[in-house]
């Protein structure tokens, strides 16, 4: 959806896995460290939200889980750990 992170993180050497929601749905995530969910994820891909049980324990067992970016979606029940609400408008920042 537009995330050029993967070939960044490669070029620092960091090594990259690309999962698609299915794949999330039977990998072993204990492979991992770290989960970056690219921008807008949960709305390009809803069924994403499925399998976000796997994700959120992922975390609560110490994994970091990095989530790029979201809208409206992000406040659906079971997406994050805690409910959460956004301005409206939506607040800018900026650096």
């Amino acid at each position: 959806m537009g995330d050029v992170v993967a070939p960044y993180l490669r070029q620092l050497g960091i090594p990259v896995m690309m999962l698609s929601p299915e794949e999330l749905a039977v990998a072993d995530l204990a492979r991992f460290s770290t989960l970056v969910i690219g921008p807008r994820a949960y709305e390009a891909h809803r069924e994403l939200v499925t399998y976000n049980s796997r994700i959120l324990d992922f975390a609560r067992k110490g994994g970091t889980v990095v989530v790029q970016y979201g809208q409206g979606e992000m406040t659906r029940p079971g997406i994050m750990p805690y409910p959460i609400g956004l301005t409206q408008p939506a607040a800018r920042v900026t650096v």
